[in-house]
């Protein structure tokens, strides 16, 4: 059974780290290598209408990637990362190993 998300207070102050690990394969192509990325997603609420959402984590080195956060009806970017020059679908094997990270705060 899922541990649900810890709650703030109306007002409160207070953070929650979640730890992500996701892979995915295109399930129209046999043997498809899996697009992968991992990391940690801290979530800090500095008080009314203040959170800070933050990206640390790894990418594959192919394809492009974008990470977005949207609070309160805006949507701000965290990162965006084209592949390294000259890499292609081949670059997919194996685990996320390229190094990424970005940060927005709302106010």
């Amino acid at each position: 059974m899922p541990v649900p998300p810890p709650r703030l207070a109306p007002g409160g102050v207070g953070s929650v780290t979640l730890q992500l690990s996701a892979a995915a394969g295109d399930p129209l192509v046999g043997m498809a290598a899996d697009i992968d990325y991992e990391g940690l997603l801290p979530i800090a609420v500095a008080g009314p209408g203040r959170v800070t959402v933050s990206f640390n984590g790894k990418i594959d080195a192919f394809p492009a990637y974008d990470c977005y956060a949207s609070y309160n009806g805006a949507t701000q970017t965290m990162f965006t990362s084209n592949p390294p020059p000259g890499n292609t679908v081949t670059n997919l094997l194996g685990s996320a190993n390229r190094p990424v990270s970005g940060s927005v705060t709302f106010i």
